[in-house]
């Protein structure tokens, strides 16, 4: 029987995870959250047992330190058979790969959004310092050509992930807060505006004619809220963009070049790119997404 073990780090992470689940057909799923500032542990806990697998078996660890694996890590391999790293992932696990690949066991990327669509030299010219450089040269070298990795479901699929041998789909996102949800229907929401610098003002809702509108961002999400025709909304649990975008009244989406703005153009959502000045990377990691953007819009 196919058991998965993963660290997860956001919260769109246990999309891609109970992918790899359901094409295993797995009845267990070990899952680590890293003990970070970003996002609390028992948001992200409330967050995977909300989106979780009936007839799967979850666990679910704090992890304070990632060397704290060390002292489990011969009854972890025992256990299971199949691996989901982050793609940002410590040199820690990095040498596991060589370890796991010996034992026939499956390896599996979690990704970390656009930046796994950027080709080789496109990823390799994106790098903005020197260490960062090394890092994805390392990379390259060691998921793709020493030990590749197995595969990775991928949000912004059919989009191929570069240092994983496949790619595939990650099943449907929902929106499981029934009564956020309404809220957006009763509201007539038809526009979500994501990972912009600012809020929306007067000048742009005017300028794109909107009339209502939900605006999130990371910052939001962490602390649970979204502002709705500039209201905020208190939400039970964590909600995220790609969530929102796969409501059917949701017709436009408006942000910089993110995750969330070429997931929306992928669901044939019209798609606004604005606050460019907000997106981080170099001026190659910011052509390399306006072209690869440009081309999936002609499609």
């Amino acid at each position: 029987m196919s058991k998965v073990v993963s660290i997860l780090e956001k919260p769109r992470d246990i999309y891609e995870i109970n992918s790899v689940a359901s094409r295993y057909k797995s009845k267990k799923v070990l899952i680590y959250i890293y003990d970070q500032a970003n996002y609390k542990f028992q948001n992200l806990k409330n967050y995977i047992l909300e989106k979780k697998i009936q007839n799967i078996n979850y666990k679910i660890i704090n992890l304070k330190n990632i060397n704290q694996l060390e002292y489990k890590w011969e009854k972890i391999t025992n256990d299971y058979n199949i691996f989901v790293f982050p793609y940002q992932s410590h040199f820690f696990l990095c040498k596991k790969i060589r370890y796991l690949k010996k034992l026939d066991k499956k390896v599996v990327l979690l990704s970390n959004g656009t930046v796994n669509c950027l080709k080789i030299y496109e990823l390799i010219l994106s790098s903005n310092r020197v260490i960062d450089l090394l890092k994805n040269l390392f990379k390259f070298f060691y998921y793709k050509l020493v030990f590749p990795v197995d595969f990775c479901s991928y949000v912004l699929f059919p989009l191929k992930v570069s240092l994983a041998k496949k790619t595939y789909k990650v099943d449907d996102i929902k929106l499981s807060n029934s009564k956020f949800k309404q809220i957006l229907i009763n509201k007539r929401i038809d526009t979500l505006f994501v990972g912009s610098g600012k809020y929306p003002d007067k000048k742009t809702l005017e300028y794109y004619k909107i009339k209502n509108y939900c605006y999130t961002s990371k910052y939001l999400i962490k602390k649970k809220i979204a502002l709705v025709n500039g209201s905020p909304i208190k939400l039970k649990n964590l909600v995220i963009s790609e969530e929102i975008l796969n409501l059917k009244n949701i017709k436009n989406c408006i942000g910089i070049l993110s995750t969330s703005t070429f997931y929306a153009l992928l669901k044939k959502k019209n798609v606004s790119i604005v606050d460019t000045e907000f997106l981080e990377g170099n001026f190659f990691y910011k052509l390399f997404l306006k072209l690869k953007f440009n081309r999936i819009k002609k499609i």
